[in-house]
């Protein structure tokens, strides 16, 4: 649905500019792989998919925190408490692995999709083009024969009733 409205807005751009200029087949496929929004998000997912195989190779960083308490009790010295922790997740099991394995295979999947996204977004936008231009034959044929037949019409030899 997505791909028909954006070929659609690319169609109606042509014709709205057809009094300028006429749209080339050429233009038309640069415009559809410089201007599809859909495959300028499958570009950025790879470069995303990427980042995320990177991450998933990294260790768990270690956490250092500092903490003071005072109860105010100056006098018997008590309640004073300093406090230092180390933390670290270990993680077992293989995890960091099968992350990084997961995160590999979302990679190429990815890339996948954005290799096969431009040839079939491609093929179905060759095929509204080629429509475009079957209708617009049609219409000029159209529009000639009713011309041809309104002036016989106007000759007098002929009436021309709408049924």
């Amino acid at each position: 649905m997505k791909n028909s409205l954006i070929i659609i807005a690319l169609l109606l751009i042509a014709f709205q500019s057809h009094a300028q200029r006429i749209l080339t087949y050429n233009e038309y496929i640069k415009n559809v792989r410089d201007k599809n929004i859909e495959y300028i998000v499958e570009k950025y997912n790879v470069s995303i998919a990427e980042a995320n195989a990177q991450a998933a190779k990294v260790f768990p960083d270690p956490e250092l925190s500092f903490s003071y308490d005072n109860n105010q009790d100056i006098a018997v010295q008590m309640g004073q408490v300093f406090a230092a922790e180390l933390g670290y997740t270990l993680e077992l099991g293989g995890k960091r692995r099968a992350r990084m394995a997961v995160a590999k295979s979302e990679q190429q999947m990815t890339e996948t999709l954005a290799e096969n996204f431009f040839p079939q977004s491609s093929r179905r936008c060759n095929a509204l083009f080629f429509r475009g231009i079957k209708t617009k034959a049609t219409c000029r044929l159209g529009f000639f024969f009713l011309s041809k037949h309104e002036r016989l019409g106007s000759c007098g030899q002929f009436t021309f009733c709408a049924w």
